[in-house]
């Protein structure tokens, strides 16, 4: 390696760098949507805000369940078999979140 070569120095860093990364990771920014605006909701008093994370985590658990069901469908899987999905993927949610607060 030349001396003063550091792996990484043609990157491009900027706005448009990061805004191209977003863009790539949409399906990221999407799944925090729904609990963004809850918890904001309550920050910015559109309804109380006492046990709203609650609401969040039963909406997180109910969008994991219903992404692995259409995820399900869409490969052409069964409505039972589709329904097992969705189902197994809401319980890798709960167990990521219990594994969280065991290991906290």
């Amino acid at each position: 390696m030349a001396e003063g070569k550091v792996r990484g120095d043609r990157t491009h860093h900027g706005a448009r760098a990061g805004l191209r990364l977003l863009l790539s990771e949409w399906p990221l920014v999407v799944a925090t949507a729904p609990p963004l605006v809850l918890l904001l909701g309550a920050a910015w008093g559109w309804w109380p805000s006492v046990g709203i994370e609650y609401v969040a985590f039963a909406v997180n658990v109910a969008l994991l369940f219903a992404w692995g069901l259409f995820a399900g469908r869409a490969a052409g899987r069964t409505w039972d078999s589709a329904l097992k999905i969705g189902t197994v993927d809401a319980l890798l949610g709960l167990a990521v979140v219990v594994a969280n607060a065991v290991i906290k």
